[in-house]
Parts: structure tokens; C-alpha cells; sequence
């Protein structure tokens, strides 16, 4: 049972056997928590701690849903690791991470979830998809650069998502 946060503005987060209470989208707060993280993302500005996302709010900050392409150094403390095919997604409060260049970041979640851990034996039949060919993957590109991220680490104007494409075979 989960007795000590019984209360409206608390959410039981249990998908993937996650386990962990979240404040709800849409909560205020006065103060932010202690040892948050300052983001910049398409002109917005977020504060993260302990999995759970702030922005500026009317009175204090407001729990809100990150954006998708945003890059935050560090896992939450409590996250599950879900495997799809050889690619780990990371998971906490409703939010998907993968693995990206300079941290981890915010995706939509993988369409085509099976637990397979790392260690399985490859099959002989197919190869496992490149990492971003999973369907319904995205990338992550930037209309001013050009550039898709890693490659660029910021965009201005804001992240376009695009259906993962993996190299035509030769």
C-alpha cells in the first residue's frame, strides 16, 4: 500500500515496474528543491531534480513535462532500464531517456518495447536494428544548422522530430 503520500498532488508512477512517487503535472511550488539543474531548451528555461521537471510558473515554478530533445547530464536517481533490441531506453516519471552526447535525451517512448537484456545472443536470422531504426523512432534535427543532434547540441529555434532513417545499405 502506498499510504505516506496520499495526496492529490502525488502520483504513483508503477509502469515498468517503476515504483516511485512523482508530484503531478501542473503542481506549484514556491522553491524550487535543493540541488537542481538550471536548462535552456528552445527558449524555455527548466529546472530538474530527482527526475521530476520545473519552469517558471505565475507563482514560484510549475511541474511540467520536458520537451522532447532537451539534454540533461544525469539519469534520475531511481530510473528502469528498458531494452529495445540492443538499445537502452531509461525511464522515470511518464519521461523516456536514451543514451546522447554530452548526457541523456528526453524521447518519445520506444514503440517497440521488448525486454531483451544485452547479453542475448544475437538472432542468425536478422541483424539488431541500428540504434534510431527502431520503428517509430525519431532524430532529433535543427531547421537553422541543418544538422541533426549529436552533431549539433543546441537549436534556437527548437528541435524538429523526424522519423529515424538508418543509411540505405550499399
Amino acid at each position: 500500500m502506498h499510504e505516506p503520500y496520499q495526496a492529490s498532488h502525488w502520483v504513483f508512477d508503477d509502469r515498468h515496474g517503476h515504483s516511485h512517487y512523482y508530484p503531478v503535472l501542473g503542481y506549484s511550488v514556491t522553491d524550487l528543491p535543493g540541488g537542481y539543474l538550471t536548462l535552456a531548451f528552445g527558449g524555455r528555461h527548466l529546472f530538474f531534480r530527482a527526475g521530476v521537471w520545473y519552469e517558471p510558473g505565475p507563482v514560484g515554478y510549475v511541474v511540467v513535462r520536458p520537451p522532447l530533445g532537451i539534454v540533461v547530464p544525469v539519469l534520475p536517481p531511481d530510473y528502469t532500464t528498458l531494452w529495445v533490441g540492443r538499445v537502452p531506453y531509461y525511464y522515470a516519471n511518464d519521461v523516456y531517456y536514451t543514451a546522447g552526447q554530452g548526457g541523456y535525451v528526453v524521447t518519445n517512448p520506444p514503440s517497440n518495447y521488448v525486454d531483451v537484456p544485452p547479453s542475448a545472443p544475437a538472432s542468425s536470422a536478422a541483424p539488431a536494428p541500428a540504434p534510431g531504426s527502431a520503428p517509430g523512432a525519431v532524430w532529433y534535427f535543427c531547421r537553422p544548422s541543418g544538422l541533426y543532434y549529436p552533431y549539433a547540441q543546441s537549436c534556437a529555434e527548437g528541435w524538429i522530430q523526424v522519423p529515424a532513417a538508418p543509411a540505405p545499405r550499399r
